[in-house]
C-alpha cells in the first residue's frame, strides 16, 4: 500500500483514549497549537451534528450570504483540529492560513483539548446527540470511512461502542466531560434533538452567545440553507468531495437520515439492549402501532430507566397475522398452508416460539418490574383512553390537542399511508408487499375468516389447557 493510500487498520490509543493512528503522529502539532482569542471551538462527540452546526455558524459569521458559504468544501471552511491522512492537508496546517475570526472543529475530549484555548479564554459550543442515534450513524460512518477498523455486524458494533473502544472512546464521558464545563461563561451546550425540533429557537440561542443581532430574514436564510435537506444535496457541506480513498459514499452517505429515534432493534437472541423505554410485544400484536404512539409521548429518554411497555393480543388474530407476515417475509421460512400453519403456531414452532408461554411470561413479570401491559383489542376499541394510560406510565401529561394529534397519527389508516410506518422503504426481497401488504387490516376478529369451527374448537382447548392457572385473559372480539 502507497503512503498516500488510506486502509482500514486498528485504532491505537492516546492517553487512554482509541485514537485513529494518523491522527496520533500528528498530536505533537494539535497539542501546541496556538488557538487565538476570537477562535471559536466547535466541539461534539462523532456523528452528533457537527457539520450542521459548522454550517450554521459559517452561514451566521458570513451575515446569511449563502455565495460566500459555498466558497469552499465545509472541511476547509471550518478546518477539523486534529485531522491528518493522506492527501489532504493536515487540520493545524489549515488552520495556520485561516484568517480570523476562524471557527476549529473537534471531537476532542475535554480533557485533550489544547491548553492554549483556555488561556485565550476562547468561546466553545458544545453539542451532544442521544447515544443510541449516534451509534447507528456511527456504524454507518465507520462503514464508508475508511480510516475506521472494519466495524463488523452491528451487533458487534454496538458492544464496541458501549465499551468506548471506538474512535474518541466513551460517548458517556465525552458528554459528562464537556457538561462538567457548563458553568463557564464562554461555553454553550446544545442538544441535537432541540436543534431538530426547534431549529429557529437554537440558533437565536447561538446569536446570543456570540452577541450577534441578525435580521429575521438573514435567519430565515440561514436555517432554509442549513436544513438537512438543503445540506445534503450541498458539494459544499455532504463531504462529497472528500476523495473516496478517504470516505466511500457508495457503501453509505455521509449524510444519511438526520432525525432522531433510527435506534437499533434488539431482536436476535442474546442481543443486549439498554433502552430506556422497551416495547416489547409478541409478533404481530401492534408493535409499530405502540412504537409510534410512545414516541410521541416520550422524548429520547424516560423519566425512570428500564421501563417496559408490553402488549398483548389475542391468540387467534396473531395466528392470522403471522401467517400472511411469514408469507411476505422472505426471511421466514414458507409457512405452507394455513392449515399447516396454524398446526406450527399452535405447537410453539413459529419464530419466538410459544404465544402461550411469551404473554404469560411478560405478565407474570409485570409485578416485579415496571412494566405496563396493554391489550391491542383495548387499543382497538378506545385508543384515547390506551394513549393516556402510555403518557401517565411515562410521567407525562398530553393536551387535549397533542392528544388528538397522536390518535389521528397513529390510526390505522394514517399508519398504513404512512412510508415511514408501513415498511414499503424495505426491500421487497426482504418484505414482498406485493404477497401481502405489512399492514394489512388491523382489525379484531379477523381469525373468523380462516378459522373453520373444528379448528377454532381445538385451539379453544389448547388455550384452555395452556393458560390454565392466570388471570389473564384476551377478547377474540370487541
Amino acid at each position: 500500500m502507497g503512503m498516500d493510500e488510506v486502509g482500514r487498520e486498528d485504532l491505537g490509543s492516546l492517553h487512554g483514549i482509541p485514537f485513529y493512528k494518523s491522527f496520533i503522529e500528528g498530536w505533537p502539532q494539535v497539542e501546541a497549537f496556538q488557538a487565538r482569542h476570537d477562535d471559536l471551538l466547535i466541539a461534539t462527540y462523532p456523528k452528533s451534528g457537527t457539520t450542521w452546526l459548522s454550517e450554521i455558524l459559517d452561514m451566521i459569521y458570513h451575515d446569511g450570504d449563502v455565495e460566500k458559504c459555498r466558497r469552499d468544501a465545509i472541511f476547509n471552511r471550518v478546518p477539523f483540529l486534529e485531522m491528518k491522512a493522506p492527501k489532504i492537508p493536515s487540520g493545524v496546517d489549515l488552520l495556520e492560513k485561516t484568517p480570523s475570526p476562524r471557527l476549529v472543529k473537534t471531537h476532542l475530549p475535554v480533557q485533550l483539548l489544547p491548553a492554549s484555548f483556555q488561556e485565550k479564554d476562547c468561546k466553545v459550543i458544545y453539542m451532544a446527540r442521544n447515544p443510541k442515534d449516534v451509534v447507528i450513524s456511527y456504524y454507518y460512518f465507520y462503514q464508508m470511512a475508511k480510516i475506521h477498523p472494519d466495524p463488523g455486524t452491528l451487533a458487534e458494533f454496538l458492544e464496541t461502542f458501549m465499551n468506548g473502544k471506538v474512535a474518541y472512546g466513551s460517548w458517556y464521558e465525552h458528554v459528562r466531560g464537556w457538561w462538567e464545563k457548563r458553568q463557564e461563561k464562554r461555553l454553550l451546550y446544545l442538544f441535537y434533538e432541540d436543534m431538530k425540533k426547534d431549529p429557529r429557537r437554537e440558533v437565536q440561542k447561538i446569536l446570543q452567545f456570540l452577541g450577534k443581532e441578525v435580521p429575521e430574514e438573514t435567519v430565515a436564510r440561514i436555517l432554509h440553507h442549513t436544513s438537512f435537506q438543503e445540506m445534503k444535496k450541498n458539494p459544499a457541506a455532504n463531504y462529497e468531495t472528500m476523495p473516496s480513498s478517504l470516505m466511500d459514499h457508495s457503501l453509505s452517505p455521509f449524510m444519511r437520515k438526520g432525525w432522531p429515534q433510527q435506534r437499533p432493534t434488539c431482536a436476535s437472541p442474546g442481543a443486549r439492549c439498554t433502552a430506556s423505554l422497551w416495547s416489547t410485544p409478541s409478533p404481530k400484536t401492534g408493535s409499530r402501532w405502540t412504537n409510534s404512539r410512545a414516541a410521541l409521548t416520550t422524548s429520547w429518554w424516560s423519566p425512570s430507566p428500564n421501563l417496559m411497555i408490553y402488549v398483548g393480543r389475542n391468540a387467534k388474530d396473531v395466528a392470522v397475522s403471522y401467517y400472511h407476515f411469514d408469507l411476505m417475509n422472505n426471511l421466514h421460512p414458507h409457512p405452507g398452508t394455513w392449515d399447516q400453519y396454524l398446526e406450527e403456531f399452535m405447537a410453539g414452532r413459529v419464530a419466538y416460539g410459544s404465544w402461550f408461554d411469551h404473554v404469560r411470561g411478560y405478565w407474570e413479570r409485570r409485578r416485579e418490574h415496571p412494566i405496563l401491559y396493554l391489550f391491542y383489542e383495548d387499543m382497538k376499541e378506545d385508543p384515547r383512553r390506551e394513549i393516556t394510560k402510555v403518557a401517565q406510565f411515562l410521567g407525562r401529561e398530553l393536551s387535549e390537542a397533542a392528544l388528538e394529534t397522536v390518535t389521528h397519527h397513529t390510526s390505522f389508516e394514517s399508519m398504513r399511508d404512512n412510508l415511514s410506518t408501513n415498511y414499503r422503504a424495505v426491500p421487497s426481497d426482504l418484505l414482498d408487499q406485493g404477497v401481502s401488504p405489512f399492514m394489512r387490516k388491523g382489525i379484531t376478529g379477523d381469525w373468523k375468516n380462516h378459522f373453520t369451527v373444528a379448528q377454532s374448537a381445538r385451539f379453544d382447548q389448547l388455550y384452555a389447557q395452556k393458560m390454565a392457572g392466570t388471570d389473564l385473559h384476551f377478547r377474540t372480539h370487541i
